[in-house]
């Protein structure tokens, strides 16, 4: 069981499974962002304008 733990581990497996999780993160906030928060697209923007 004490293998399994984090602290067993070599630095380099812990970094790189917690930049994986970051990266993901991110993603997911980006995703988000764009699912909900549409009107910082450039689309939506021209829409909102007055065209002649």
């Amino acid at each position: 069981m004490k293998d399994k733990l984090y602290w067993h581990q070599a630095w380099q497996d812990n970094l790189i499974e917690t930049l994986m999780i970051v990266l993901m993160l991110a993603f997911l906030a980006y995703v988000v962002k764009l699912a909900f928060f549409e009107d910082d697209l450039p689309v939506a923007n021209d829409r909102d304008q007055d065209r002649p």
